[in-house]
């Protein structure tokens, strides 16, 4: 009897791990149940594992950090082409490597802002395509 050892495969995400700031990937098949019926969600880097409704049980989406004047929310965020980038999206890489946060990996394409930062670089966005 010959047996066929299914192989997992997995597709990246646009989040980075909280432990080790790898790429995040989501199994696609084989399908998998798990307890709760949840994706399962795999670091790149250090084989981290876990399921869950979404990437944030690995990532750094919905982590905070309270500094003495504020709290902060963060989540992960697709790094763009400093060509094509809004100066709203470079202030928010640059807020958050000042707050000791700096985990932009230049291969990866991914890093984390705040949710602050991220509302301006929407309204920035929304602007420009309304200017265009």
């Amino acid at each position: 009897m010959k047996t066929t050892k299914k192989v997992k495969r997995y597709e990246l995400i646009d989040h980075i791990c909280k432990i080790c700031a790898g790429r995040i990937a989501v199994q696609v098949s084989p399908s998998v149940v798990t307890g709760g019926g949840w994706p399962v969600y795999f670091c790149t880097s250090c084989e981290a594992e876990c399921s869950g409704s979404g990437p944030d049980v690995l990532c750094w989406c919905g982590e905070q950090y309270a500094s003495r004047i504020k709290k902060y929310e963060y989540l992960c965020y697709r790094i763009p082409d400093i060509s094509n980038a809004l100066p709203e999206e470079v202030n928010a890489f640059t807020n958050t490597m000042n707050l000791g946060i700096n985990i932009l990996l230049a291969h990866s394409r991914i890093g984390i802002v705040t949710w602050d930062d991220f509302y301006k670089i929407t309204q920035a966005k929304v602007k420009r395509k309304a200017e265009s």
